[in-house]
């Protein structure tokens, strides 16, 4: 719809094959960065934990830096921002379906990991499109409590620190709340003293582990 080429970047695990169904992990980045940034930032850490559970690992731009994955918490009555976080959404789903067609994706293991920006629209789009994910992790996030009902049969990782000036903690800690009223799987990190990004890197052994633990009921892994 936007009529441009946006990119998204990929990471192969070395155990990729063709013939195998794989787990993918969608990562969204946060607000100002780009596809690079769970390459690149994060201690490089992200593909060395796809690399280390077989994972294959896609990071779309949203496109724009601060497109916010169709998230209803910021464009408002906004015409403008509306569509820009409209064509944030589409863009997440053209690199999901263009990893569908590329490689041999696990449809029972697909996951989606956010942090800042990028956990907005890991709620976002977790409550809007909640059959097609295994599980969400979201980093120092905000979510719509009112939503969680789409999503009370998703797994979630979620960490945030008590001192973040940036995305207040009690953005994660009121979606905890309203996910856990309904008996949703929630594993919550809560650092105290942690900031808004350095909660990050120590957590994301474990959001791995969390994610390799999760698969989504009913799913058929090969391709259709």
């Amino acid at each position: 719809g936007a009529n441009e080429i946006m990119p998204y970047r990929v990471y192969v695990p070395k155990s990729y094959s063709a013939s195998k169904p794989t787990a993918l992990v969608i990562a969204l980045h946060g607000l100002g960065a780009s596809e690079d940034s769970f390459f690149d930032s994060y201690a490089q850490l992200p593909p060395k934990l796809a690399e280390q559970h077989g994972f294959l690992m896609a990071a779309p731009l949203g496109f724009r830096r601060d497109g916010f994955y169709g998230s209803p918490l910021v464009a408002g009555n906004d015409v403008v921002l509306r569509k820009r976080t409209e064509y944030s959404e589409k863009d997440v789903l053209e690199v999901l379906r263009l990893m569908k067609a590329a490689y041999n994706v696990d449809e029972s293991r697909i996951y989606l990991m956010g942090h800042s920006m990028g956990a907005i629209g890991t709620w976002a789009m977790g409550s809007k499109y909640s059959t097609t994910w295994a599980a969400l992790v979201a980093f120092s996030g905000v979510g719509a409590p009112a939503l969680a009902d789409n999503m009370k049969s998703l797994p979630h990782f979620i960490v945030h620190g008590d001192a973040d000036n940036t995305v207040n903690v009690s953005g994660s800690r009121n979606m905890v709340a309203a996910l856990k009223k309904l008996n949703a799987n929630v594993t919550y990190i809560e650092v105290p003293g942690g900031s808004h990004t350095d909660v990050v890197v120590p957590n994301l052994p474990q959001a791995f582990d969390f994610m390799a633990a999760q698969r989504k009921p009913g799913a058929v892994a090969t391709k259709q």
